[in-house]
């Protein structure tokens, strides 16, 4: 019975070839263009009969008698009819349909996909959406456009990363940022150094470095290259990549050739200026000095903050000098003024050539990018050239190659580096001149700072250090398309990502906290190859089926390797090579790991109304054991076209779809956490023996990748017309099998243990609205909304441990960012001021603040929800765009802000010493207290010294104009008599202004690092900006 049915299936596949006695052959083109059509289905009406046009338009088919008639479809276009006859030439021009466009998106491994079909969610965003308002770094201008995508920007300088979270935080301590693929292919999104801890010491592997944020890869990516990008929100949309796909992916096509036959010209110039735009407020009453007493000699003075007496412009001591005297006068912008306007200035030449056996597209960028920190500026140039061939009738190729140069200088310190400018210019007295901060060296060539010790003069930084990055990343990839019939297809593809990022960082004699100098200098290399082939088979069972089952496998190779040198004590001054150093020590890190995958997916469609999917992949990780290294993860999902089911076919419900999915991902290990490794010590022997150490965080041989298992449920519909069309998802995630690193007993000669253990799990809704609101001759109105709304709960952790640290933030003054059985993700713990049974504040018999006993905790840092408000105004050729974007809820706490109060530089310390400060409570023993007139200066220093964090933690929400953009297209009749197709010139502005927000001081987006944990803490971070600007585009 098996052999019966095996060969009847195998009848029904190969029947239509034997029965085939002639050949039809034409083009398909766009009607109204003279461009062709690649990709169109044409089908014998009735069979299983059929082909798709090539990147010509050109089709060439084998029919069974004259009688028979070719159906022509492509999404986005309607449906064309034809009947044979006797000709052997037919040429078709498809109408584009309205209803269907867009209703194609690219999916796992670059696959084009009817949306309908998806049973999960996935979204797709044009490429206008990453050059209206450009950015950068292109993550940046997804934010408020995407349900559950949330994009936390880090305060780093120009060229710095941010982090991309989807649907909430599923792992408490590995990555919970999205895979990136580009055309298919994945790319390596980690960074050299991708900022810094609470003291401003490098995160990320950035051995040899300062606290800087060197950038992520996914920043090198050029928007004007971008065609689209779909986001593939859920596991059950990125389980076909397994172990990478527990958070999402986001997946970036690019552009290739024009459709159009012949050369294609396209120039885009941009150029923003962007300006500081959030400031602390400082008091400017009181100035540099202690109790109120002016500090009356030199070496007083640089030790002392803004505790002085109210400033009257007489002459006093200052920090410029033994004997030299200023007025003591308020210095309102002395903050302010240090900053500059930024700008960016991005020029962009694209070249297209379409011809009969293929396409190619050529495109160079340059970028000139300053910063709003003086000396700080990147270069960076971008080369893509993408060309597609049909090497024969049955054979094509797709080449792309990009390569990226990019030089940074002197990134800014971050968080509570002395190099940090924000941490002088916060606490130094506010009678302090700017302008005697640009004389910043002393007669001995050191550093002429303000204030002394853990301090720097913010233009000794900018101008006698240095510190500068130069990148060379070169990625792409070949595939090769195979047809052996109109059903069975096959692809290989290789495509590989290479970046050597160069870090120097020099720090002369004479630094403020590193009096002697030190040195950096070291090439980190990263490199990730993919390597993959898909089987893809595609056939009609009958009239109302359609099967289709893609079987494939990859290879995937990462490498990661720091090489070079540090050293502190130069031997002798303004010689910066290694050989100067006294103390060099080489750099000598490397990294490996390969994975490999196979996987198989499907669908089976009934009469193009109800879709079944399911998918399996499973990985082998060199990361992991030999007993773990082999891990499955399966997906189903289905979606019901009820609209189609049901005959709707009025203009109430133009599309109703229901879709359900589940799906099992992973998140895998770093290299090299199972067995413990011995590290030489550079420089250092005993007796002439050199010494090694062992690692104190004990390794796990039996570690496993984290498994992250979820459901999703949704809706998508369209009515009246398609004016409205709206989209609903609620999804359920828990990622169970936590890689933690567990405190263990010193006594077992470790202080951590790896292991698995804890669940974190995620819930929430998605929703976006999409309407026409006005569809005039003239005038055209669209709206835009997308909400998300995530609640995370870690439901175990390990053993009897109910609290997990993510983070820690604030140095001196310490903060928590931990994962708390039971609670969300996320929370911060810090000290409140100490009270009694009945909530009376504690204080000592001077009015001092006693701090709490324990830490506790001030909220969580995941926001309420999330929304965007797009619109789209047109008249005839003048358009307005402008999207509002709102973060509801989440905390955040500054560390600045508590800095500010101890240095006295803040409004409310002048506020309550000119008011007087008066307490109320009971003393530590319970008894009843009232302090009139306290020590200012104390208390804020008692606040600080004991840690408390109550005044310093905000709602970090905001409603803000993220963008807004005024564009004109040159009508026709303007361009006949010059040489371009198309003019568009626009009016840009990004990140205007705040409606709302609770943030006085800084920009509630505003983070210290990228890394999980940080976005709920504010470090001194340098200001945010708004940016103007103007869009050139010109087609010829």
């Amino acid at each position: 019975m098996k052999k019966v049915l095996l060969i009847g299936l195998l009848l029904a596949f190969l029947m239509p070839e034997v029965m085939a006695q002639r050949t039809i052959s034409g083009t398909v083109k766009e009607a109204g263009e003279d461009a062709p059509l690649p990709g169109v289905n044409i089908i014998v009406k009735g069979t299983s009969t059929g082909t798709t046009s090539d990147i010509n338009g050109a089709y060439s088919l084998e029919i069974p008698d004259d009688n028979a008639t070719l159906l022509f479809s492509f999404i986005g276009y309607r449906t064309q009819e034809v009947s044979i006859g006797s000709r052997s030439v037919i040429d078709v021009n498809l109408e584009q349909d309205i209803t269907q466009l867009g209703e194609v998106v690219v999916t796992a491994f670059g696959l084009e996909r009817e949306k309908k079909a998806l049973g999960y969610a996935a979204t797709e965003v044009n490429e206008e959406e990453f050059t209206r308002a450009r950015e950068n770094n292109v993550v940046n201008s997804l934010s408020g456009k995407v349900s559950g995508l949330q994009v936390m920007q880090s305060s780093a300088g120009v060229g710095s990363s941010s982090r991309v979270v989807i649907r909430g935080n599923n792992s408490i301590a590995s990555n919970n940022q999205p895979l990136y693929v580009v055309d298919g292919v994945p790319i390596d999104n980690s960074s050299s150094v991708a900022g810094a801890d609470q003291w401003g010491n490098p995160v990320s592997g950035g051995v040899g470095a300062g606290g800087v944020d060197l950038g992520s890869g996914i920043s090198d990516i050029n928007p004007d290259d971008i065609a689209s990008v779909t986001v593939l929100k859920g596991p059950s949309a990125s389980a076909l990549y397994g172990s990478r796909g527990a958070n999402g992916v986001i997946m970036i096509t690019t552009k290739a050739g024009a459709k159009k036959k012949g050369l294609g010209v396209s120039f885009t110039s941009n150029y923003t200026v962007d300006q500081p735009a959030v400031f602390p407020k400082f008091q400017n009453e009181y100035g540099t000095g202690n109790q109120g007493i002016a500090g009356p000699t030199y070496a007083e003075v640089v030790t002392q903050s803004s505790w002085g007496p109210r400033m009257d412009g007489s002459q006093k001591p200052t920090w410029t000098g033994p004997g030299e005297t200023a007025a003591y006068t308020a210095q309102p912008d002395n903050f302010k003024d240090f900053f500059r306007n930024g700008h960016s200035f991005t020029n962009t030449l694209a070249l297209t050539k379409t011809g009969d056996v293929g396409a190619v597209r050529f495109s160079f960028t340059n970028l000139e990018s300053e910063g709003i920190v003086p000396a700080n500026e990147l270069k960076r140039k971008s080369l893509t050239v993408r060309g597609l061939a049909n090497l024969n009738d049955r054979l094509t190729s797709d080449t792309k190659i990009s390569y990226v140069n990019q030089q940074v200088n002197n990134r800014p310190p971050l968080s509570r580096w002395p190099d940090n400018p924000v941490l002088t210019l916060s606490q130094m007295g506010r009678n302090v001149r700017i302008d005697d901060l640009k004389d910043y060296l002393n007669d001995d060539g050191s550093a002429r700072s303000p204030l002394s010790g853990y301090f720097n003069n913010p233009y000794y930084v900018a101008h006698a250090m240095n510190n500068e990055d130069t990148k060379n990343r070169v990625f792409g990839f070949t595939s090769l398309d195979y047809k052996f019939t109109n059903w069975f297809s096959a692809m290989v593809r290789v495509g590989t990502d290479y970046s050597a990022q160069k870090y120097r960082s020099i720090v002369p004699i004479g630094h403020t906290f590193t009096p002697n100098g030190a040195f950096n200098d070291v090439l980190y290399t990263l490199q990730e190859t993919n390597a993959d082939f898909l089987l893809k088979f595609k056939k009609d069972v009958g009239t109302d089926f359609n099967v289709s089952l893609n079987v494939g496998g990859n290879h995937r190779y990462n490498t990661y390797e720091a090489i070079g040198f540090t050293g502190n004590d130069w031997i002798a001054k303004n010689t910066y090579t290694v050989s100067n150093l006294a103390n060099p020590v080489s750099i000598s890190s490397i990294s490996r790991k390969e994975v490999n995958s196979l996987y198989a997916f499907g669908q089976l469609s009934y009469k193009n109304m109800i879709f079944v999917d399911i998918t399996g992949r499973n990985d082998w990780s060199s990361s992991l054991g030999k007993d773990n290294w082999s891990f499955f993860y399966p997906s189903v999902s289905t979606s019901f076209v009820l609209s189609d089911i049901l005959g709707m076919n009025y203009d109430e419900i133009t599309f109703l779809k229901l879709r359900a999915g589940w799906a099992k991902v992973g998140n895998d290990t770093d290299p090299y956490q199972l067995y413990p490794v011995y590290d030489f010590q550079g420089g250092v022997n005993y007796n002439g023996q050199p010494v090694a150490s062992n690692d104190p965080n004990k390794k796990n041989p039996d570690l496993k990748p984290e498994e992250t298992t979820s459901y999703e449920l949704g809706i998508d519909s369209r009515f009246l017309g398609d004016r409205f069309s709206f989209s609903f998802t609620y999804y359920n995630a828990s990622t169970k099998d936590q890689i933690l690193r567990a405190n263990t007993a010193i006594t077992s000669g470790f202080k951590t243990v790896l292991i698995n253990a804890g669940e974190i799990q995620n819930r929430g809704i998605e929703m976006s609205l999409d309407t026409r609101i006005v569809d005039a001759a003239d005038f055209d109105w669209n709206l835009g909304l997308v909400f998300s709304r995530n609640r995370s709960e870690v439901v175990e952790l390990y053993d009897d441990v109910d609290r997990h640290v993510i983070t820690l933030g604030g140095g001196s003054f310490p903060i928590q960012v931990v994962a708390d059985k039971g609670q969300p993700y996320g929370q911060i713990y810090g000290r409140t001021f100490k009270t009694d049974a009945n909530g009376n504040r504690v204080y000592t018999s001077t009015g001092m603040p006693i701090a709490s006993d324990e830490m506790v905790s001030f909220g969580d840092i995941n926001p309420d929800f999330l929304a965007g408000i797009t619109n789209t105004l047109s008249y005839k050729n003048l358009s307005l765009f402008f999207l509002i974007d709102i973060k509801k809820g989440g905390k955040i706490v500054s560390v600045r802000d508590a800095f500010m109060n101890s240095a006295g530089t803040s409004v409310i310390t002048a506020e309550q010493r000119s008011n007087g400060l008066s307490v109320t409570g009971v003393t530590d023993e319970g008894n009843p207290i009232t302090v009139d007139d306290v020590n200012v200066q104390n208390y804020h220093n008692s606040i600080l010294s004991n840690g408390i964090l109550t005044p310093f933690v905000y709602d970090a929400g905001y409603i803000k104009l993220r963008e807004v953009s005024v564009s004109y297209t040159f009508p026709s009749s303007v361009l006949q008599s010059l040489p371009f197709s198309n003019v568009k010139l626009s009016f840009i502005g990004r990140n205007l202004f705040f409606f709302d927000k609770d943030t006085e001081n800084f920009d509630p987006e505003a983070s210290f690092s990228t890394v999980n944990g940080a976005s709920g803490i504010e470090t001194f971070s340098l200001p945010s900006t708004r940016s103007y600007g103007v869009n050139l585009s010109l087609t010829f």
